[in-house]
């Protein structure tokens, strides 16, 4: 009896105790609590390492060692290629980390293409692969637009007029024949498409498709598409693969002064286009733009990652997920003191703190960019050996490539220990 008076106590006081301390929470918010109070508790254990490369239990990154050491062996892959997409802000957008990425990837793994593009040129923004002209076609940009139908990506392009015109040309000549997928949606007038051979095909999609679908082709570039009619299809990103080389894929997929919510504003769906490109690594590198958002409420920021964390891991349960801690920065606005970081954005700290705390409670790999530097305060020493641009935020092409490099490095070398 007295045992059972003890157990009932227990359970009344725990209760109690619960209330008080506001445990309300949504479902989400409570597995999220939970998975973090359970990874505090297992923090203090060795984490597996290399460089500034962390393993936080990545299910699938003994599956990709294995991949790559196929392919660098002459055999296909699972997927026939290895594809790495990479979301981000303007560190991504410019394409000048992915770039030297890309390049040391293909070099030793070899070369099948380019994979993602805009579907048109954005001002202010590059890609060391392809060039673009365009005529008669308007961008839209989830940036500064809110809009139902962002597909993965957030860009839309809209042909003004019938005759407007895309040309996609590759940056260093090439005889290769590339497979083009087009996301269209809208209209089922065709697109024209003429490639560099002259080569003339129509691109269109069904009345029955409501949503963003494919339209392929196979082409040598550079490659014209022309809108026949007014009434044009929407045009919401373009992807190109070689169709007989095997080897590595690396798309940016980013833009300038983006923040990781910014899937929010895409359609509810956009992973099924993700799901489409068979991703074996998706690289999240967002929080520049975060730490300079005074009114950044960490636990929002927070939610907001786990979740998109969670559409990648259903869209790609097979993908390798990385996330990017922030590189360091300044900001130029608050006055310099003696105290190094005092001159970092107000939410730098907590902000780097939170993606490593998500990276951990998803079972993530995470690369410590800000640590790979040298660790608080690197920017203007970086800015004095021309690594780092005058605004202290960006990096030179030379300092991405040093970035670049040292991730590789670090990627590689723990991928190759695990096999």
């Amino acid at each position: 009896m007295k045992n059972k008076f003890k157990h009932t106590f227990r359970l009344s006081f725990l209760a109690v105790f619960l209330v008080l301390t506001g445990c309300a929470c949504t479902s989400t918010s409570c597995e999220v609590q939970a998975a973090e109070n359970t990874a505090s508790k297992t923090e203090t254990k060795a984490v597996p390492e290399i460089g500034h490369l962390q393993d936080f239990g990545e299910p699938n990154v003994k599956h990709l060692a294995r991949q790559l050491r196929r392919l660098k062996n002459g055999k296909l892959p699972e997927n026939g290629r290895i594809n790495i997409i990479q979301f981000g802000d303007s560190h991504t957008a410019s394409d000048t980390f992915t770039g030297p990425l890309r390049e040391q990837l293909q070099q030793e793994y070899g070369n099948a293409g380019i994979g993602w593009i805009t579907p048109m040129n954005v001002r202010g923004q590059g890609h060391k692969l392809v060039s673009f002209e365009s005529k008669g076609w308007t961008l839209t940009s989830s940036r500064a637009e809110t809009s139902l139908i962002f597909p993965m990506g957030g860009y839309i392009a809209t042909a003004d007029r019938a005759g407007a015109r895309i040309t996609i040309d590759l940056r260093e000549e090439s005889t290769d024949e590339y497979k083009v997928s087009f996301w269209l949606r809208g209209s089922p007038a065709p697109l024209g498409l003429t490639d560099g051979t002259g080569r003339k095909v129509k691109l269109h999609i069904s009345r029955s498709d409501k949503d963003w679908a494919l339209a392929h082709a196979k082409v040598k570039l550079p490659f014209t598409i022309e809108a026949l009619t007014r009434n044009a299809p929407l045009l919401g990103g373009i992807w190109l693969e070689k169709t007989n080389n095997k080897g590595v894929l690396v798309s940016p997929i980013g833009a300038n002064g983006l923040r990781q919510s910014v899937w929010f504003k895409w359609q509810k769906n956009w992973t099924d286009q993700l799901r489409h490109t068979s991703p074996d690594v998706v690289i999240i590198a967002y929080g520049t733009n975060e730490a300079f958002n005074p009114d950044l409420d960490i636990k929002d920021m927070k939610n907001m990652l786990h979740d998109g964390i969670k559409q990648v891991r259903q869209a790609a349960p097979k993908a390798v997920i990385v996330l990017l801690g922030a590189p360091d920065t300044v900001d130029k606005k608050r006055p310099a003191t003696a105290v190094c970081n005092s001159t970092q954005p107000e939410k730098y700290k907590e902000m780097r703190q939170a993606q490593k705390e998500v990276a951990q409670v998803e079972k993530l790999l995470y690369w410590d960019w800000q640590q790979a530097m040298g660790g608080d305060c690197q920017m203007l020493p970086w800015n004095a050996n021309g690594l780092v641009s005058n605004d202290l935020i960006h990096f030179t092409g030379k300092g991405y490539e040093v970035s670049a490099k040292m991730f590789y490095k670090d990627f590689i070398n723990y991928l190759e220990d695990l096999r």
